[in-house]
This record gives structure tokens, C-alpha cells and sequence, in this order.
């Protein structure tokens, strides 16, 4: 993957981008497969520019498995017919009471995301993904030594502990996502 000067392969990380892309996309043709190719490689170039990265290939073919999901996703979405609009349905009687949060619930840093992304880069990468307040989030609750749990983060974002509870349900289906390698 580095060569003898120092310098990361390009034909080796195309080769991977390509690869990922291949096994993600469902669309027929070698058309969509090349621009995700080409997409995962300048959004690497750009995130390496500011980062330092550990596993190359790694980080791409997350890169190339995001594009190509959210290309499949866009094409089937054109293909489904619009949705007969009907009348709003009323909403559903009353939720239920709230349940307190329970702390062992809000213990974030029981995951360690670095080990389950492959590397401190590929899981900056992946939380850079995210939006500004569900990237301060992560980083408190994943990269932060020590990882601090939910109601540490709400006191110190200034958030409710249920909407940082909330938010780290939502963070965590995110980067699940973003990280599964199936």
C-alpha cells in the first residue's frame, strides 16, 4: 500500500475503491461503478489532506461502500412511483409514560469505536460524516480519553440527557451503517 518513498499506491486504492463499489452497487452497467470509484478517491484525497490515516484501504473502501449505497438508493428511489397522497392519519393516542434514563443505557464508551472501525482515522472519518452537533457528540462519547457517557455530555453541550440519549441511538444506527463492512 506505501511505497518506497512514502507514497500510497493509487492503482492499489482504486483498485480497492473499484472492489467496494462492485460489491455494494446492484445497478447493471460499469458506468456507476466508476463515478462512485472516482468519488471515493477525491473524497479520500481531501480528507487526507487534513488527516493523517492509518489504513488507507480501509478508509476508502468505507468511502466507496457509503457512495455506492447512497447512489443505489437515489436510482431506486427514481424508480418507485410517487406516493398516492392520502389524507394524514390522526395521531396515535397518547405514547405512554417516559422511563427514566437508565445510566448503564447512557454508558457510550463501552463501544470502542477506534477497534471497531479499523483505526483512529477511519473512525474520525466516519464521525466527520455526521452533523456538527452529532459529531460533537461521538467525539465526546467515542474518541474523548476518557470516554465520557451521556448525561457527562448533555452537562457539558448544554443538551437535555434525552436529547443526547436520543441523538446517540441516532449517532450509533449512523455509524453502524457507515462502518459495517458486509
Amino acid at each position: 500500500m506505501v511505497g518506497d518513498a512514502g507514497e500510497i499506491d493509487l492503482a492499489e486504492l482504486l483498485r480497492v475503491a473499484r472492489s467496494s463499489a462492485i460489491r455494494h452497487l446492484s445497478l447493471s452497467g460499469g458506468h456507476e461503478v466508476d463515478d462512485v470509484t472516482q468519488d471515493a478517491i477525491i473524497e479520500y484525497r481531501r480528507y487526507a489532506e487534513t488527516h493523517t490515516i492509518d489504513n488507507p484501504a480501509a478508509l476508502v473502501s468505507l468511502i466507496a461502500k457509503r457512495r455506492a449505497w447512497k447512489y443505489r438508493n437515489r436510482w431506486e428511489r427514481g424508480r418507485r412511483n410517487p406516493p398516492i397522497l392520502a389524507e394524514t392519519p390522526p395521531p396515535a393516542p397518547g405514547r405512554g409514560p417516559v422511563r427514566p434514563a437508565d445510566e448503564a443505557e447512557l454508558a457510550v464508551g463501552q463501544v470502542d469505536l477506534i477497534a471497531v472501525a479499523g483505526g483512529r482515522a477511519v473512525a474520525e472519518w466516519a464521525i466527520s460524516q455526521l452533523t456538527a452537533q452529532e459529531g460533537e457528540i461521538a467525539t465526546l462519547a467515542y474518541l474523548s480519553d476518557p470516554p465520557l457517557n451521556g448525561p457527562q455530555i448533555a452537562e457539558q453541550l448544554g443538551l437535555s440527557p434525552g436529547t443526547v440519549r436520543n441523538k446517540l441511538v441516532k449517532i450509533r444506527r449512523q455509524l453502524k451503517e457507515l462502518l459495517d463492512d458486509e
